[in-house]
């Protein structure tokens, strides 16, 4: 099946510390923050509309008590969390020009701070305020993590001030997608695979455009199409103009790993590369343009 994917490009921008506010459909506004090339909310979602207004259904507060809003946001179930979308990376209930974050964009956040295995040490709040102690924390990156715990159909709660469990838009089956989490007394970011989609957990949204980019090249269909299919990267001319495309893969980091030439489609096999993020660009007949895949 093709995958399509987000139309954006990266400037390599490590560690980089602007800030600035979003806005959700309810008013609410959430600070951003930039880890590496990514840019974050830096709370938890807590908005009760999707962006076009539509009332979003299974999502709650911990313990149905509004007092939790606003330290913790609503909790909500995949399917809700997704807009009933079952594509990677979907805007779902995220405000205009955000989207639920795909596995591999978790870990792309987990690498630019050091990887999943101790991580959740700078990315979690120190207020003890959003946390049971005793709490490993110092939230050097300003991602501030809280505790807000989880529950099941609205109706079943647990684990708040001891655990932060967060949605990704990546679908394992009909009735489960994978999640990360932590907790107050680890350092590490934990992957579950077969979490329950019923499930009510948290929900941070990644911005469209990596850092440094204010208008992605969102005509890239003009002139070009690539998606993934079964371990390669399909490259096609939408006019069979015959003239030959340079065509560069970038890793996050700006690492060129793959190059070469087509005309009018080619091939290109991933199956030797790390799942993850990468980066194409093609110099078109008029500009160079820029597309963000998924292996």
């Amino acid at each position: 099946m093709k995958k399509l994917f987000t139309l954006i490009f990266s400037v390599m921008i490590i560690n980089a510390a602007a800030q600035n506010t979003l806005t959700d459909y309810d008013g609410n506004i959430y600070p951003t923050v930039t880890i590496g090339t990514q840019v974050w909310m830096k709370e938890n979602l807590r908005s009760a509309h999707y962006a076009d207004g539509t009332l979003i259904a299974n999502n709650c507060w911990y313990n149905n008590n509004l007092s939790t809003d606003t330290i913790y946001g609503r909790l909500y179930q995949w399917d809700a969390a997704m807009k009933n979308s079952h594509i990677q990376m979907a805007q779902g209930a995220c405000p205009a020009g955000w989207h639920l974050p795909g596995d591999a964009e978790w870990i792309q956040l987990f690498n630019a701070v050091n990887d999943s295995n101790n991580c959740a040490f700078a990315l979690k709040e120190t207020d003890t305020l959003y946390w049971s102690q005793p709490l490993i924390a110092s939230n050097t990156t300003g991602f501030s993590m809280v505790g807000g715990g989880g529950g099941y159909n609205c109706s079943f709660f647990d684990l708040m001030g001891t655990h932060a469990e967060f949605w990704t838009s990546t679908e394992i089956n009909s009735t489960d997608a994978k999640n990360w989490s932590t907790n107050n007394q680890s350092a590490s970011m934990f992957r579950h695979y077969n979490q329950d989609k019923a499930n009510n957990f948290s929900v941070r949204c990644v911005n469209n455009s990596p850092a440094g980019i204010n208008n992605p090249g969102g005509d890239f269909n003009q002139e070009f199409t690539a998606y993934t299919a079964e371990a390669s990267l399909i490259i096609s001319a939408i006019r069979k103009t015959g003239i030959n495309f340079s065509y560069s893969l970038f890793t996050v980091d700006g690492k060129e790993i793959l190059a070469g030439y087509f005309s009018d489609r080619t091939s290109i096999n991933l199956s030797s590369l790390s799942k993850g993020i990468y980066f194409l660009s093609i110099k078109g007949t008029k500009k160079i343009y820029y597309k963000k895949i998924l292996n």
